[in-house]
């Protein structure tokens, strides 16, 4: 990634109930969940470095397409601006 971090804030609104948030999750359409429940802290470390490989570019596409496009995008599947439906931000870090 050539020296370059990158910051991921989420600005969803925080929730201190793992069973309220599964319960809202798996209410929506369709079904969702956090992908903070799939990961222990260990897990989680390990996988920030994974983003790191050069080899693993997925991540900073992704990002990189959010930052450059998202409004774009959110505008054509019909959001509009202040009900963007992205809750990650990208930052240089």
């Amino acid at each position: 990634m050539s020296g370059e971090k990158i910051a991921v804030l989420d600005l969803a609104p925080a929730h201190e109930d793992f069973r309220e948030q599964v319960v809202e999750g798996l209410s929506h359409r369709p079904p969702m969940l956090p992908s903070k429940f799939f990961y222990d802290e260990t897990g989680a470390a390990l996988f920030l470095k994974i983003c790191e490989l050069p080899e693993y570019y997925i991540t900073r596409t992704e990002m990189s397409i959010l930052r450059d496009s998202g409004r774009e995008i959110a505008g054509a599947l019909g959001y509009k601006e202040n009900t963007l439906p992205f809750t990650l931000m990208a930052q240089r870090v």
